[in-house]
């Protein structure tokens, strides 16, 4: 091989490298969600989808996470974040939900305290689907946060679902 042969090579392994850096990057890299009153870090990979509202006092603000995640199979799934924030009329009353929720087979309810904020976590987990909700209530506002994927998912959407609720922070 001559010289130049290696330089070629050499730029060619580079310019993986590279690439494979930023990728790892953009996947690992966490985002700061900072709108009115509400701030949070979310992990890297998710696309921000939809806001509604600005998160400053409004009645109902939200906002919607996706991705698209490889399950054991090699399949592309989809999952969801929301977190909203909405205006109460008094104090938040979830016994109907509760009700509804324990009636269902691979449900659980319990009070976790993240942050100082003290959250009430529902969980579902079928065989289609699982979906964790954690609610809080401050200042006449009831702050929730939830996902909703497919079991093969859960612990990958469970985890930047835990980066949200460990980094929230209300203004």
């Amino acid at each position: 091989m001559e010289r130049n042969d290696y330089g070629l090579i050499i730029l060619i392994v580079a310019i993986v490298a590279l690439a494979g850096g930023l990728i790892y990057f953009m996947t690992t890299a966490t985002t700061n969600f900072e709108e009115g009153k509400l701030n949070f870090q979310m992990q890297g990979g998710w696309a921000q989808s939809q806001v509604i509202g600005d998160f400053n006092n409004t009645v109902y603000s939200q906002v919607t996470f996706t991705r698209q995640i490889r399950d054991q199979s090699g399949e592309d799934q989809q999952a969801f974040i929301n977190v909203e924030v909405r205006k109460t009329a008094g104090t938040v009353n979830n016994t109907l939900f509760q009700e509804t929720l324990l009636n269902q087979s691979g449900s659980s309810i319990s009070n976790v305290e993240i942050n100082e904020y003290n959250f009430r976590q529902y969980q579902i987990v079928s065989s289609q689907v699982a979906h964790e909700i954690s609610t809080m209530e401050i200042n006449n506002f009831m702050i929730m946060v939830e996902y909703i994927c497919p079991p093969s998912i859960q612990n990958e959407t469970e985890e930047a679902y835990n980066s949200i609720l460990r980094s929230l922070e209300i203004k």
